[in-house]
C-alpha cells in the first residue's frame, strides 16, 4: 500500500522537473518588458479567430469520438457526446501525464456499463489515428525547416525517419484492428485469466473498428481538426509579427512538434513543458535569438487561450446538464470498481430500483 503513494510522488516530482526544465529554457533570455508589449500586440479579431477555430476543431472531434463509438457503444446522442468529450479533453490538459486519458473510459463504463479495457481500446484507435496524422504532417511541413539554426539542422536530418514512421504506425493499427484477435487467441497463456480476458477484450474493441470507410472517415476528420489548429496557431503567428516565418504550414510542424513533446511527464496544465515545447518547435523554423519574447508570447497564447475557451465551453455545458454530470467526478475516483449494474444506454445519472 505503501509503494502507491511514493509512485504517485515519484511521478509529480519528475513531472514538476520536467515541467521546470521547459520553462527554464522558454524563459531564457527574454526581457518581460519585451514580453508584455509583444503580448499586447493580440487584438480583440485574432482571439476571436482562434476562439471560433477552437470550438470548430473540439465539433470535428467530437464526431470522430461518434463515428469511432457507435459499433462499440451505439445509441449515444451528439449532445451527450459533445459532453463527454469537453470533460475528457479538458482532463487530458489539465491533468499530468495524460491520466486525463480515463476520463472518457471511466464515463463509459460507469454510464453505458463498458468495460474500461474497451474504453482504452477506443482511447489508443483515436491516438494512432493521432500519431498517422502527426507524422504525416511532419513528413511534408519538416521540409521548411531552417536549416541556418542548430534545432533546423537536426531535424533535417531527422525528417527521413518519418516515412517509416508513418508506414509503421498505420501498419501496427491495421494489424492491431484485422488480426489482433487471431494472435490474441494464438500467443496469450490461457492460465493468466484476468490479464487474459482484458487484453482479449481490448483487441475486441480495435477488431469492431474493421471497417475501411469509418476508418478512413476518422482520419479525415483528424486531417481537419489539425488544419483547424493550424490555422489558429498561424494568426496568433501573424499578430505578433512572426507571419514572415510561420505561416499555416509553419505552424502545422510547430503543432506536431509540440505534441511529441508533451508526451514527456509534465505537470498538472503542461505548464512549462507546452511552452518549452512550442518555443523549441519555433526555433526549428527559425524563430529564435532576438525573437526569444515574441516566441514566448505566442507559446503562452497558443497554450492558455484555446484552454481558456475550451473551459469556458465545457463550464457551459456542465451547467446546461447538471443532472449528468453530478457526482460524475466521484465515479472517475472510483473508476477501477466494477458497476453495480448494467448501464442503460444514456450518459445521465442512474435511476435506483
Amino acid at each position: 500500500m505503501s509503494d502507491q503513494p511514493s509512485g504517485g510522488r515519484g511521478r509529480a516530482i519528475l513531472g514538476f522537473s520536467v515541467g521546470a526544465a521547459f520553462l527554464a529554457f522558454a524563459l531564457r533570455g527574454v526581457p518581460f518588458d519585451e514580453l508584455r508589449g509583444a503580448v499586447a500586440r493580440l487584438d480583440a479579431a485574432t482571439l476571436a479567430a482562434v476562439a471560433g477555430l477552437t470550438l470548430l476543431q473540439q465539433l470535428f472531434r467530437t464526431w470522430r469520438q461518434a463515428l469511432l463509438l457507435e459499433p462499440i457503444a451505439p445509441g449515444i446522442s451528439f449532445r451527450q457526446q459533445l459532453l463527454m468529450f469537453q470533460l475528457g479533453f479538458l482532463g487530458i490538459a489539465i491533468l499530468p501525464a495524460r491520466l486525463g486519458e480515463i476520463v472518457r473510459p471511466a464515463m463509459l463504463r460507469r454510464r453505458q456499463g463498458l468495460p474500461l479495457s474497451r474504453g482504452i481500446g477506443f482511447v489508443v484507435a483515436e491516438r494512432m489515428l493521432d500519431i498517422i496524422v502527426v507524422l504525416a504532417a511532419l513528413a511534408f511541413t519538416l521540409e521548411r525547416a531552417d536549416a541556418g539554426t542548430a534545432a533546423g539542422e537536426i531535424v533535417l536530418e531527422l525528417r527521413p525517419l518519418m516515412i517509416p514512421g508513418l508506414v509503421g504506425a498505420a501498419s501496427a493499427l491495421v494489424i492491431a484492428i484485422w488480426w489482433g484477435e487471431p494472435m490474441t487467441r494464438r500467443w496469450l497463456v490461457p492460465e493468466r485469466g484476468r490479464i487474459r480476458e482484458a487484453l482479449a477484450d481490448f483487441v475486441g474493441t480495435l477488431s469492431v473498428l474493421r471497417s475501411v470507410p469509418r476508418l478512413v472517415a476518422g482520419g479525415a476528420l483528424s486531417a481537419a481538426h489539425f488544419a483547424c489548429m493550424a490555422f489558429s496557431v498561424s494568426f496568433v503567428a501573424e499578430a505578433l509579427g512572426l507571419g514572415d516565418a510561420i505561416g499555416p504550414v509553419e505552424s502545422l510542424g510547430v503543432l506536431c512538434l509540440t505534441m511529441i513533446g508533451l508526451a514527456l511527464p509534465a505537470p498538472p496544465g503542461q505548464i512549462g513543458v507546452f511552452e518549452g515545447s512550442v518555443v523549441a518547435g519555433l526555433s526549428v523554423f527559425g524563430v529564435s535569438g532576438d525573437q526569444r519574447a515574441l516566441a514566448l508570447a505566442f507559446a503562452l497564447v497558443v497554450h492558455w487561450w484555446p484552454l481558456a475557451v475550451h473551459a469556458g465551453a465545457t463550464a457551459l455545458l456542465v451547467g446546461w446538464h447538471r443532472e449528468e454530470t453530478r457526482g460524475l467526478f466521484g465515479e472517475l475516483r472510483t473508476a477501477s470498481e466494477p458497476p453495480e449494474e448494467p448501464g442503460n444506454g444514456s450518459l445521465g445519472p442512474r435511476t435506483q430500483d
